[in-house]
């Protein structure tokens, strides 16, 4: 949690993906999962950490 008043400081996200696939499929599926509507009406000062774990 962020100082007062309270707010989320930082979200972490881990995102499994449990299939095998080429690096075109990659890009395009983590590019849409990091230009979501959701992360960007989060607050500049929010700190985000994704992380892909694919197959």
């Amino acid at each position: 949690m962020g100082s007062v008043p309270r707010r989320i400081a930082q979200v972490i996200i881990v995102i499994n993906i449990p299939i095998s696939t080429d690096e075109k499929t990659k890009n395009i599926l983590k590019k849409a999962a990091l230009t979501c509507p959701v992360d960007k009406s989060l607050s500049d000062s929010v700190i985000r950490e994704v992380k892909f774990i694919w197959g």
